[in-house]
């Protein structure tokens, strides 16, 4: 968990909060202990939490998809690239 809340800037005790949450939501689930060292397990998404991934990620990658033809000069004098810019702008990052 510490290099986790290292890697998000989050204290360890906020991450391991963070981490129960997603347990208990059938998110995410503990790995095995390192056999190295006992104090450290990986995090591995559950069945649950990649289709919650997957449909989170549906519209987003949608949206991408729709602004790239948008942003692909048609043959009509309609495209211009400051409306492509506009559409960039107002897609989630």
């Amino acid at each position: 968990m510490a290099e986790l809340a290292r890697q998000e800037k989050l204290r360890g005790p906020t991450m391991s909060g963070h981490i129960k949450a997603l347990e208990a939501l059938n998110l995410v689930r503990r790995d095995a202990p390192d056999p190295q060292d006992r104090r450290r397990s990986g995090l591995l998404l559950t069945d649950h939490g990649a289709a919650v991934l997957t449909e989170i990620r549906a519209p987003r990658r949608a949206t991408s998809m729709a602004a790239g033809r948008c942003c692909t000069p048609p043959s009509s004098p309609s495209w211009s690239a400051p409306r492509c810019a506009g559409w960039r702008r107002t897609l989630p990052s």
